[in-house]
């Protein structure tokens, strides 16, 4: 059997440090049982199970791929659950890792050079500064098993600056001319993705960077869950200390831990660190020193890093994302999703999704009042081609939450069609820390035609989650708050015109007050009269306020000085530089 390995440079100079070190299983795939560590072919591809193609049928049942369906150049399948938690024990930026796969070309292959197959990990789902490795139909002898292996480092960060804490694993086959007719690519079998962890008793493994990325200015406070993990096998962890310092430790803050903390092995804790950058923008550091009874290295800092920036500003999609109407305006209210009061992360209040019993998935989604195609959310000509950026806070309680092994993520149907759309990622319950909210975020270009090649008029966003093994008793639920869809295209909001409403004179206390439509941040003067005629006339108008800042949409405003003696007074609102 033929092994191709990816030359890398890191191990000689980690050799020193892996000596101790034990390896654990972050996912793997062998097809022998229906192969439910991956999700089926993409829309581009069939995929199926069958059994060794090879003479020798050494590798038992295997999985097959055809990339002559359609015109489309990429197949591929994905891991199950698409976002896959870090074990306890694996350092991103220390641990190294091993990803191997079994490739077979057979002799009657509809692939042609340069076609390729291979495997991407996407560090947090984020496709930029993956770790993938591609071999082409040439590199791999016909009719024989070849092994393809990456060796490297767990990245501490991803591409956007944020700590790693879960991996994507997508298995590609890449049709690069476009020309796979209908039959057999290529053969794959015995996926593993390992990672070496420390054989320290007891150990506890921190990244050396843990990273935010961008955080918008004034959006704080952000949270973020460092897992005090033990991961060795027969003593007790106890850690001593944990303090921040640096030059931004003041924007940085970590949850209540009683110190000191002991961990039994295999065992964890979740410290929750925050970011409230304010008005700072740029990057802000601080470090983190915890101190332990770990014997190799008992004081251990790690470098905290978040980049402030100045929000996203677009065209908001979603209606009432926030809850604030006090009820579900804008969302389909049914049995498992509903307003709650019981927890928000903003204002007073959030929706919730419960799971029912028996059932493996279920939804929430907007419910607008677009009746073409019904609750779809309508798209532009001038949105196509835009950047959108999508925010939601989760919230899973510690008591009636939904199983750790269950999953939540947001998909993004074009024209209401779920192949070609755009999602979060699938990310397991037991990767969100418990009574805490926790922020997603995705960002893309909104296409301009559909998964069919049909233009993009509408899209219809979901909001999904999966009760893995369809075991729940029913009423797991989960918060969710503060949802923004934004589009990059100018916003700008409707303003009421300038029109004096609900006037109440009180003659007791000769006081007259009335509301007024405002622009907030701009300057309106209020003038008096009794005869509406031109000003240093008899009766004739009164400048009696001549700049008053609007602070909200509908301002209110009271006249303390209307004389008793007049049976009449009119008001007008203008702008202050009229």
């Amino acid at each position: 059997m033929n092994r191709l390995v990816k030359p890398t440079s890191i191990l000689a100079l980690l050799s020193g440090i892996l000596l101790a070190q034990n390896k654990t299983v972050i996912h793997g795939e062998d097809f022998e049982t229906g192969g439910a560590n991956f999700t089926s072919g993409n829309a581009n591809m069939t995929f199926d199970i069958v059994a060794d193609p090879d003479g020798a049928a050494t590798q038992g049942m295997v999985g097959v791929g055809d990339l002559g369906i359609v015109r489309q150049r990429w197949g591929s399948i994905t891991s199950t659950p698409n976002s896959i938690t870090l074990p306890v024990g694996v350092e991103p930026g220390v641990s190294t890792f091993t990803a191997s796969m079994k490739v077979f070309y057979p002799s009657d292959t509809t692939s042609t050079p340069p076609d390729r197959t291979g495997f991407i990990l996407r560090w947090n789902g984020v496709n930029q500064q993956n770790s993938n490795i591609y071999y082409t139909k040439d590199d791999i002898p016909a009719d024989t098993w070849t092994d393809l292996v990456l060796t490297d480092i767990i990245p501490a960060t991803d591409a956007n600056g944020a700590a790693v804490t879960s991996v994507t694993i997508i298995i590609s086959f890449d049709d690069q001319n476009d020309d796979a007719t209908a039959g057999t690519a290529v053969f794959i079998d015995d996926f593993s993705l390992e990672a070496t962890v420390s054989a320290d008793d007891p150990n506890l493994p921190v990244p050396g960077d843990f990273g935010f990325g961008e955080v918008d200015q004034n959006g704080g406070p952000i949270a973020m869950p460092l897992v005090l993990a033990n991961s060795g096998t027969n003593n007790t962890l106890t850690v001593t200390a944990a303090d921040l310092s640096g030059p931004s430790a003041d924007l940085f803050s970590l949850s209540d831990v009683a110190l000191p903390l002991d961990i039994l092995p295999g065992e964890s804790e979740t410290l929750m660190i925050s970011i409230d950058p304010g008005e700072n923008l740029g990057l802000l550091t601080a470090s983190l020193a915890i101190a332990s009874n770990d014997p190799t290295t008992p004081n251990t800092t790690i470098n905290l890093t978040a980049t402030s920036v100045e929000p996203f500003i677009g065209k908001e999609l979603i209606v009432n994302g926030d809850f604030e109407t006090g009820n579900l305006d804008g969302w389909r209210q049914n049995a498992r999703f509903n307003y709650s009061d019981a927890a928000s992360r903003s204002g007073d209040g959030s929706g919730v999704f419960n799971l029912a019993g028996g059932a493996q998935w279920g939804e929430a989604r907007t419910s607008i009042d677009n009746p073409d195609p019904v609750e779809s959310i309508p798209i532009t000509e001038e949105m196509i081609g835009k950047n959108y950026f999508y925010s939601a806070w989760y919230y899973r309680p510690s008591t009636g939450g939904p199983a750790e092994n269950d999953t939540v993520q947001a998909i993004f149907r074009w024209n209401s069609k779920n192949p070609g759309n755009h999602t979060d990622g699938q990310k397991t319950v037991g990767s969100l820390p418990t009574d805490s909210w926790v922020r997603f975020t995705h960002s893309g270009i909104i296409p301009a035609t559909d998964n069919d090649g049909l233009p993009v008029t509408h899209f219809v966003p979901l909001w999904s989650f999966q009760d893995v093994g369809s075991n729940a008793t029913g009423g797991e639920i989960m918060y969710m708050d503060d949802i923004s869809f934004k589009v990059d295209v100018p916003f700008i909001e409707p303003i009421a015109p300038l029109e004096i409403t609900n006037l109440v004179v009180d003659t007791t206390n000769n006081l007259v007050t009335f509301n007024y439509n405002a622009s907030i941040g701009a300057n309106y003067a209020i003038d008096r009269s009794t005869t509406m005629l031109p000003s240093g006339q008899p009766g004739g108008w009164l400048e009696i306020e001549e700049s008053i800042t609007a602070d909200e949409a509908i301002e209110t405003y009271t006249d303390n000085g209307a004389p008793a003696t007049s049976e009449v007074y009119f008001y007008r609102v203008r702008t202050a530089t009229e």
